[in-house]
């Protein structure tokens, strides 16, 4: 198979739009302009892959995007899906993991969606707030509410689908750590203080509101 060169910002123009003005190297629409469709289900790019490889990582998409510049803001992959219509369902970004419940399976770790922050082997530079992930609802002024909705959260944990098949999923969380299980530590394991709670945190069980007891010692 044969390799096709290109030396200049590659254009789709399939869906109209004009040409992309902040793309390096393959791009379609402005904000003004965008590539448009009217055709329901269909994808604007589109790639289904298999790999029958027995060994290695096979990716269905790779970017790595590194900053070395000071101040640099680098991203590797950013969704947006901005609603201006009347939308049945939504979502900035949708990741599967799915298995055929026969054959398939993983022998390590399989998740929908990974997210990490990984450390060098150093101790971190003092300044800067870190997260492995973070669930945010962010409001754009002082008028925005999400009030009127249904239901809301920061962070969605549940059970999903057939109700049976919900019924055997026991573990909303699994805390864990590598590290010793003690004082000052994420995980310390002791008899419980006596006394009135520190404060609470509202919650939805079952889409009833709750509240969760936190105390400010261990």
């Amino acid at each position: 198979m044969g390799t096709k060169v290109e030396n200049d910002l590659i254009v789709s123009r399939a869906c109209g739009g004009a040409d992309p003005t902040a793309a390096l190297i393959l791009g379609a629409g402005t904000a003004a302009d965008p590539a448009l469709t009217a055709a329901a289900s269909k994808n604007f790019i589109e790639f289904r892959c298999k790999t029958t490889a027995t060994s290695g990582s096979n990716y269905g998409l790779y970017f790595g995007v590194e900053g070395a510049g000071t101040g640099s803001y680098p991203l590797a992959i950013r969704g947006r899906a901005y609603i201006s219509g009347a939308c049945g369902n939504a979502h900035g970004g949708h990741f599967t993991l799915e298995d055929d419940a026969g054959t398939g399976k993983v022998t390590g770790l399989g998740t929908g969606c990974r997210m990490n922050w990984v450390l060098g082997t150093a101790a971190q530079e003092a300044g800067g707030t870190y997260y492995g992930a973070m669930a945010e609802i962010y409001s754009n002024g002082s008028s925005s509410s999400p009030a009127a909705v249904t239901r809301y959260a920061c962070i969605a944990i549940g059970a999903g689908g057939d109700a049976t098949g919900a019924a055997r999923v026991k573990n909303a969380i699994d805390f864990y750590s590598t590290g010793a299980d003690a004082t000052t530590n994420m995980i310390y394991t002791h008899a419980h203080a006596e006394g009135n709670a520190a404060g609470s945190v509202r919650v939805l069980i079952n889409g009833v509101a709750k509240y969760l007891k936190f105390w400010d010692a261990e």
